[in-house]
This record gives structure tokens, sequence and C-alpha cells, in this order.
């Protein structure tokens, strides 16, 4: 558990975060809807044509009586049967590959946030650390200093122990704001 840096004092866990963000990723969704299309369209593979109704008069076409024929008749294209299940055989497999590369998306995602998520903990603890090293070398430094001022030590030491204190502080800025990078990646 980890605070959101001051936003919230909620803590939230991974199991919490990967749930957030499944629900609220637009890529995840899309494959998800990829995926109900798919699963739709396997209804189509035995759609027939429609039935068409034609009407002909032709005046170069003539009956027995040498009149122009008046021809009605009705036609639709049918296919063998083996093209309709051969087609549903298709988009059942087009539907299968709609769904592994759901769960590919779904497990990429997974792997993302928790990548975040430990980044943020790691680097939220690599703060803390700092921090308490930080105080420690002031009060090292302020110790080091009243010692120099009142003769017990050289100008050296004095020296060494506020440098080494400004490197630490240094470093713990440093830290700050890459715990804040992390907590904006997450």
């Amino acid at each position: 558990f980890f605070p959101l840096a001051g936003k919230s004092q909620n803590a939230i866990n991974l199991e919490d975060a990967i749930r957030i963000a499944k629900e609220n990723n637009t890529a995840l969704m899309a494959s998800g809807a990829r995926v109900q299309q798919s699963e739709q369209l396997i209804k189509t593979a035995f759609d027939i044509d429609k039935t068409d109704i034609y009407y002909n008069y032709d005046q170069n076409n003539l009956d027995h009586n040498a009149e122009p024929l008046n021809v009605f008749g009705i036609s639709q294209k049918l296919t063998f049967p083996t093209v309709y299940s051969q087609q549903k055989n298709v988009l059942g497999h087009q539907t299968k590959l709609m769904d592994y590369q759901y769960k590919i998306d779904e497990i990429t995602l997974e792997k993302e946030v928790s990548i975040a998520y430990k980044k943020v903990v790691y680097r939220k603890m690599l703060e803390s650390r700092y921090k308490y090293l930080d105080s420690l070398y002031q009060q090292f430094s302020h110790a080091s200093k009243r010692k120099f001022e009142e003769g017990g030590t050289n100008r050296l030491e004095y020296l060494t122990a506020s440098s080494k204190q400004k490197e630490i502080s240094a470093v713990y800025e440093q830290s700050k704001q890459e715990y804040k990078v992390a907590l904006r990646r997450f």
C-alpha cells in the first residue's frame, strides 16, 4: 500500500490499480468491442442474397402470335452449402484471434500497471530513505560546524561534513522528483 502523493489519503494496492486500469483503459475497451463485433459477424455466415423479382418487356422477343413477350421472373443467388459452413469457420477463427488479441492486450495492460506501481513504491521507499539520511547529515553537519566553531576540529572535517550533507540533500531532492515522475506515469 502507498498513499497517492498528498492528492488522496486513500491507499491503493496493485489489484485495485489493475482493476481500475482495466475499467478505464480505452484501448482495452476497443479490443473488447472488436471481439463482440466479431462474434456478431459469425451470424452473417449464412446470409443468403435477397430474392429479386423482375419484369421484362421485349419487342424483339415475339411469341407464336407475333406479339412481344411480357416476361416475369424471380431470381436468387445461392452458393454451394459448404461455402456457408466455410464462411462460418473463417469467422469463428477470426473471433478466436480477436479474443486472443484481447487477452494479450489485457495481460500487457496488467504488466504495464504492475511495473508502474512497483516503480512508484520503490521510488517512495527510496525517497523516505534519503529523507532520513538527509536529516542525519543535517544534524551531522550542524554538529561539525559547532565543533569547528569551538575549535574541536579542523576546517577540512567541517567542509567534508558540509559537502556530504549538500550531496545527500541534492540526491534527496532528485529522489523526490523521480517519485513524482513515477507517480505521474502510474
